[in-house]
């Protein structure tokens, strides 16, 4: 089987062969292989820290997929475990302040791997989370350069994510179209928490990891301290403008071939040397919302929170006469029993402690079955 990887701007292909990769997987899973209730169908992703798959429930009951998120704890040094830690303390944090009802992936259970067998795997912490259809960056690369026909649609719920998010304390840190999912209903959640911040007073701490692409040209200039390096909000609408740029333009708004190249534009840009270029098509609307996400100083950016610019692009996705009609957001197919009524394990203040406390200290450790390949 070929699987796509979305990571940062581009698409990496690797192919897996009865459960073993060619290329790295960061948790290599073999497929058939059992946890809990669940039994891995298909590889989705990975990246430096954790990988995710593909899983469908063995019993009766609902959900009936779920996409697998496993974090390799059981194989790292004592100096990789702390961040990891800290990445999974952080993700599930977000996951337990997280109302239903808004524009995030949701987390409904937690397990630890129990499988001596398997050293590689044993004591992997596995979170049980919504399975989408495919990420943003995938329908970016499927237009070729085009923009998105539902761009302001897309837009609106990364909005209303944001939203949700800063009014609950949090900056997501790592915003970029990988991170932006898209579920069997055509609508999008922000996913990947793992380098969310908590804000205290004015901004939080994230650990020096970046998406070169997505970062707010101020994240260059800050000091690393003893708790990472210090995010606000408006870092997060940073990288919304540079989203939706793509979206409606269907380009990357700082012009290159490489991340280096982009970069060196982007710096041209808030120097104040190169103004950023706009189709001529683009309506007003877009071009002054663009230009307020992409503000060069972090005070510009800090007057339009994500509640404001929620309110701005749904004026827009509420009057059908003020645009053209286009079709629905696509998806790869639709998917019964999709939605989400109750967990065998919900996220709790207790899970969350003994999660953060030692990762594998979680509520309940299930022995993994090794299961046949499917």
């Amino acid at each position: 089987m070929t699987h796509v990887q979305a990571g940062g701007r581009g698409l990496a292909i690797f192919t897996q062969n009865d459960g073993l990769t060619e290329l790295a997987w960061a948790v290599p899973v073999p497929i058939g292989y059992r946890i809990g209730d669940w039994e891995v169908t298909a590889g989705i992703a990975t990246g430096n820290w954790a990988s995710v798959y593909a899983a469908r429930r063995r019993t009766r009951g609902v959900p009936a997929e779920a996409a697998l998120k496993f974090a390799a704890t059981g194989t790292l040094t004592r100096r990789q475990i702390g961040p990891l830690r800290d990445m999974i303390q952080r993700e599930l944090a977000v996951h337990h302040d997280a109302d239903h009802s808004s524009r995030l992936i949701r987390c409904h259970e937690i397990h630890e791997v129990d499988d001596a067998a398997r050293p590689e795997l044993d004591g992997s912490v596995v979170l049980v989370l919504d399975r989408a259809e495919r990420s943003l960056a995938d329908l970016i690369a499927d237009q070729g350069g085009a923009p998105i026909p539902e761009a302001a649609t897309v837009i609106e719920q990364i909005c209303e994510g944001l939203d949700h998010l800063h009014r609950k304390g949090w900056v997501h840190g790592d915003l970029k179209p990988a991170n932006v999912l898209v579920m069997a209903d055509g609508s999008v959640r922000l996913a990947d928490f793992g380098l969310a911040a908590k804000i205290e007073g004015t901004h939080g701490f994230m650990p020096p990891l970046v998406s070169s692409d997505y970062v707010p040209p101020e994240r260059w200039t800050e000091r690393l301290g003893a708790r990472g390096l210090p995010v606000r909000t408006s870092a997060d609408i940073w990288a919304l403008g540079v989203i939706a740029y793509e979206l409606v333009t269907g380009r990357y708004p700082f012009p290159g071939a490489g991340v280096r190249t982009r970069a060196i534009a982007a710096a041209q840009y808030t120097a104040g040397s190169e103004p950023i270029q706009f189709p001529t098509e683009l309506t007003p609307f877009w071009r002054s919302f663009l230009t307020d996400c992409l503000a060069s100083t972090h005070a510009e950016r800090a007057r339009h929170d994500a509640a404001s610019l929620l309110e701005r692009v749904s004026a827009i996705t509420s009057a059908p006469s003020a645009r053209p009609p286009s079709p629905r957001l696509p998806a790869a197919r639709s998917r019964a029993g999709r939605g989400w009524r109750r967990s065998a394990q919900s996220i709790t203040p207790t899970s969350l402690s003994l999660a953060a406390a030692g990762v594998c200290g979680l509520p309940h450790a299930y022995h993994a079955e090794p299961g046949r390949p499917s």
